[in-house]
């Protein structure tokens, strides 16, 4: 059974990409340590939301605006992820930035954890038919899914929390009215 992970776990990356976060992660602690600046890292496995486009992770994101313009997509990769809406990460930073601080902290950054058939099927309830048009392949992504941000939440209380089906309903709102402007693209 695989364990939650927090803040305080071993990091061991598997992959480049991973290993540059650790070393960001090693860099704000030096700061800290040689110069007293202060930062707060967050840690989230897959945001999603209106302006999440570019990486792998931004794949889901992606794969609603395809389906609002009726338009088959596949997301890359299978297993299960936490999802966490960009209006959740963007008030964790805003809200970090605006606290008091020391030290070159960093925090693991929940949500809600799902495999990506149920991410499809979420998809499908607020964009009926999406479940034709979405599609996963691949391997799962080489991260971990079960993360604890109560620590995070026990040091900024009142954080946003937006369920995955309040998250997806807002996006594809915002998605909608771009396409009526013409301007929703994948």
């Amino acid at each position: 059974a695989e364990t939650h992970v927090g803040d305080q776990a071993a990091l061991k990356p598997t992959t480049h990409y991973g290993a540059y976060k650790v070393c960001n992660e090693a860099c704000a602690k030096a700061y800290w340590i040689a110069n007293q600046i202060p930062s707060v890292g967050l840690r989230p496995l897959t945001v999603y939301g209106p302006g999440r486009d570019t990486g792998m992770t931004s794949f889901p994101t992606r794969a609603l605006a395809a389906a609002l313009l009726g338009q088959s997509f596949d997301i890359p990769f299978t297993g299960t992820t936490a999802y966490i809406h960009m209006r959740e990460v963007a008030d964790m930073f805003v809200t970090a930035a605006r606290s008091p601080m020391t030290d070159g902290l960093v925090y693991t950054v929940g949500g809600d954890v799902v495999d990506m058939p149920a991410f499809v099927a979420a998809a499908d309830r607020v964009i009926p038919g999406a479940a034709k048009l979405i599609t996963i392949s691949g391997a799962p992504l080489p991260i971990t899914s079960k993360v604890d941000d109560a620590s995070l939440r026990r040091t900024y209380p009142g954080l946003l929390r937006i369920p995955l089906a309040q998250g997806l309903a807002e996006t594809v709102a915002v998605f909608k009215q771009l396409k009526q402007r013409g301007a929703l693209t994948v």
